[in-house]
């Protein structure tokens, strides 16, 4: 990100860490073994290795030609970024890699900044260049507080008063606006929510009624999905599409960092998808399954008694695995809704 900006000063004590990227895996089958739980986890698609890590103890072959290919990606585009940016060829910026992390003068000489400076210095320098007196630094540019529901029109209006940076009542017009609607986090039924540990979830009842809204609101012209998810709920996915399949007003899908899985069938459903370089985005297959713990709570001395009817009753149960037409039938559903993925992929994309 720095490197975009004309120029590039650090303060003495500073380091600079031009690393690389890198991705970590950590498989748990081990440990589960250990504890007595068994992970039923089933895939559709072979490169769908979501569930991996508690089924396996290494990489599968399509999962790491999956890591090799992002991993190696992103590693082109900061190599092509620094290059352009910094005016150094792309094998030179490969070394400064591979060396790492640069004390500020060893990078301002390698070509990485322009100088050593504190802030204040740093602001002295700006004013002499466009010849301010006092320059006021504002540190919250473009931050105010504002409230990010968008399942309403009072939360669209506040994030067009964003982009636009003037109050909505200033504008002379209101036709012609654009909804922009965010699905971030993991796709769920139901309402959106935020949890304790930051983590957000993506409701298909919040996502559905902002869209619905946008679409009654005439001065809304268009509709922009701002995608970030993995994935999720393949009920939630498919009820947001239908409601952006049924949508009369343009819309253009946004994928920001990830736009996976249940995050992808959601934007085929778009006018237009568009990505940044450096977007995760795919993974059209299906994974589901569950963890069977009963082994490890025997091994605690905690023990369940069951009482069913059924042939199917505990096909959802912690307390064991699937039994074989248990599995069959769960990865018939799977399948199914495998095949509707890809048919929406396929007439989404033409």
């Amino acid at each position: 990100m720095a490197a975009a900006c004309d120029t590039i000063l650090m303060p003495p004590a500073a380091n600079l860490a031009l690393t690389g990227v890198r991705a970590e895996v950590t498989f748990f089958k081990g440990l589960l073994d250990r504890l007595g739980v068994q992970a039923e986890i089933l895939q559709v698609g072979e490169f769908k290795g979501a569930g991996e890590p508690l089924t396996r103890e290494s990489m599968s072959e399509p999962l790491r030609q999956q890591y090799e290919a992002f991993v190696g990606d992103l590693f082109e585009q900061l190599i092509e970024q620094v290059a352009s940016d910094r005016g150094l060829a792309a094998e030179r910026v490969r070394e400064l890699i591979d060396i790492g992390v640069f004390t500020p003068e060893a990078a301002r000489q390698a070509g990485l900044i322009d100088g050593i400076a504190y802030e204040d210095e740093a602001i002295s320098g700006l004013a002499g260049r466009l010849a301010i007196d006092q320059p006021k630094l504002v540190r919250d540019y473009g931050k105010r507080d504002i409230d990010t529901d968008f399942s309403g029109l009072t939360g669209l209006m506040k994030l067009v008063e964003v982009f636009s940076g003037t109050p909505s009542g200033n504008r002379a017009s209101n036709a012609g606006k654009v909804a922009v609607i965010h699905v971030r986090g993991e796709i769920v039924e139901g309402k959106g929510s935020v949890g304790m540990l930051g983590g957000e979830a993506a409701g298909s009842e919040t996502i559905i009624k902002a869209i619905r809204q946008a679409v009654k609101d005439d001065s809304v012209a268009a509709l922009v999905m701002r995608i970030d998810s993995p994935g999720g709920s393949a009920l939630a996915s498919d009820l947001i599409w239908r409601e952006l399949d049924r949508c009369e007003k343009p819309v253009v899908a946004s994928l920001s960092d990830t736009a996976a899985s249940g995050g992808y069938y959601i934007a085929v459903a778009s006018d237009r998808i568009v990505a940044a370089p450096g977007t995760l985005t795919g993974s059209i297959g299906v994974v589901g399954g569950k963890i069977a713990v009963g082994g490890a709570l025997e091994a605690y001395g905690i023990h369940t008694d069951v009482v069913s009817r059924g042939r199917n009753a505990g096909w959802l149960s912690a307390q064991q695995p699937f039994a074989e037409h248990e599995r069959e039938a769960f990865f018939a559903t799977m399948q199914d809704i495998y095949r509707l993925f890809t048919s929406k992929v396929a007439t989404g994309r033409q």
